[in-house]
């Protein structure tokens, strides 16, 4: 008994991979064999996302993915290490980075 997928992304029309093979643009639903799946979303401009999923027989499931701008992505990895930097610059001045 067969098995479907509804995926949904933000943004909307991203690539959707199921074990490696493209099967259409988010949002879609995808009728397929139960088991464990492995699927990436791709979109320019944003941070793929990789994940596993199972799936029963006969069973409908439902995936939301949000997927991270490499801009944001690079504004957090910059905070980050702003962050740390001021830690050791706190300690090397004899001060407690908390």
């Amino acid at each position: 008994e067969k098995s479907v997928f509804i995926i949904r992304s933000v943004p909307r029309h991203a690539m959707i991979f199921m074990d490696g093979k493209p099967i259409g643009e988010s949002p879609t639903e995808y009728e397929t064999t139960p088991g464990k799946h492995t699927f990436s979303i791709k979109h320019d401009g944003y941070i793929t996302k990789t994940f596993k999923e199972i799936i029963a027989p006969g069973f409908k499931k439902e995936i939301k993915v949000h997927l991270l701008s490499i801009d944001m992505f690079h504004k957090i990895e910059k905070y980050r290490n702003t962050r740390k930097w001021a830690g050791i610059s706190a300690l090397s001045l004899g001060g407690i980075a908390v």
